[in-house]
Order: structure tokens, then C-alpha cells, then sequence
């Protein structure tokens, strides 16, 4: 990760852990969930841990600049990555 990227803060519900590194997906308008399907609508990455115990509502997310992410398979320069199930990065 560099230094020039844009955090944004998203609502999320409070009783969920969300590790740092946590690929994001909005869930409705400005709320964020673990993503977990290849439908899922990018809303970042999480720029911290969140526990499900602190009662907090809010998650930093990431959404732009060199992010690094693996991933399985094949691919190409300008071919569009999705997530599939496994939300941490």
C-alpha cells in the first residue's frame, strides 16, 4: 500500500469482526460488509481491524492506489479481478 491512497468511512454493522486487509463490498449506501460472492460491489479494502466486540459501527476502507491482492488463476493486464468467497486478502 502507498502513501497517496483515499480512505472513506462506511457504516457496518457492530457485532462483526472485520480483519485489516478485508476486501469490502457495499451492502446498501454507504454501509460496507465482508464481501463474499463475485457480485459483490466494491467498496474497498479495510484499512484496520474491527472487532466484533467494540461496539464501533464505523470501517476505513481503502479504495484506491496499489493495493495488492492474490489471487488463483490466470490473468492478464486489463482483466477485471472479482472475490469468490474468501474475503481476506
Amino acid at each position: 500500500m502507498n502513501d497517496a491512497v483515499d480512505l472513506r468511512g462506511f457504516t457496518c454493522a457492530s457485532g462483526v469482526k472485520i480483519p485489516k486487509g478485508t476486501v469490502l463490498k457495499l451492502s446498501s449506501p454507504r454501509t460496507a460488509a465482508a464481501s463474499d460472492g463475485a457480485a459483490d460491489l466494491f467498496a474497498g479494502v479495510a484499512s484496520a481491524d474491527k472487532s466484533a466486540t467494540d461496539g464501533t459501527t464505523r470501517v476505513g476502507a481503502w479504495q484506491n492506489g496499489i493495493i495488492e491482492f492474490t489471487i488463483s488463476g490466470t490473468v492478464t493486464v486489463g482483466d477485471y479481478v472479482v472475490t469468490h468467497g474468501n474475503a481476506n486478502v
